[in-house]
């Protein structure tokens, strides 16, 4: 698991943060459940898409494990969350139309949406 936080420039201030998990619940040889957040007052500022862009960046730059290559970074959101939703599209990410146990816990439930770490 890798953690990253996103930092205000200048200020250092935290704006929010995301992660690169290659053991979760659901995922598959080749496949990297991909998190991002922002804090409350982050959002609105058109930030989740660069901050979800250098998160796709960096799954593309790991290593092999155990020789499997990345190949889907899977992402988990509620479906109420139009915002993420948003992010996950411009990504290229695309809704499975399953419905999973959301990782916060609880009864709260996720769509999965897929991402294609390489595409032609």
């Amino acid at each position: 698991m890798v953690e990253f936080a996103a930092l205000e420039e200048g200020s250092g201030r935290s704006l929010g943060g995301g992660g690169l998990n290659r053991l979760a619940p659901g995922l598959g040889p080749g496949q990297v459940a991909l998190t991002y957040w922002l804090l409350p007052e982050a959002r609105g500022r058109g930030l989740g898409v660069p901050l979800a862009t250098a998160l796709v960046e960096r799954a593309r730059d790991l290593p092999p494990d155990r020789g499997t290559t990345l190949r889907e970074a899977l992402l988990l959101i509620a479906p109420d969350n139009t915002a993420s939703q948003s992010v996950a599209r411009t990504l290229g990410a695309r809704p499975t139309g399953e419905l999973v146990p959301h990782p916060a816990g609880g009864t709260c439930r996720a769509r999965r949406w897929v991402l294609d770490l390489w595409e032609s």
